[in-house]
């Protein structure tokens, strides 16, 4: 290999850790906003009712609603400091992700 194929194999290489790295803070900007629309919808139809074959539960969707709201809005501005190329924001998007997705599954019987 020549000294010129070892630099366009370090060129592809480094536009495709780019390219990736993109798709990671958009990816994480856009749940951001989907997490703070869930939040939102929690806020302004924060009481729901649950009717089974022998009770009626009221339940409170107030507590919900600021946990998504807050976890988007943080996790719009991870991203954009992942669009930047902070390294302290790669760290902690992976973290994002994992609370994210374990909020979601917890919220799924509110949903």
């Amino acid at each position: 290999m020549t000294t010129t194929d070892s630099h366009h194999t370090e060129g592809r290489a480094d536009q495709l850790a780019r390219g990736l790295t993109v798709f990671a803070g958009l990816l994480l900007i856009m749940v951001g906003i989907w997490q703070m629309l869930l939040g939102t919808m929690a806020l302004l139809n924060d009481e729901i009712l649950v009717t089974t074959p022998e009770w009626v539960f009221k339940l409170d969707l107030t507590k919900w609603g600021w946990i998504h709201l807050l976890l988007g809005a943080v996790m719009i501005l991870v991203g954009a400091f992942v669009l930047r190329g902070a390294r302290w924001a790669a760290i902690t998007a992976i973290v994002l992700a994992v609370v994210s997705a374990v909020i979601n599954f917890t919220w799924i019987p509110y949903y």
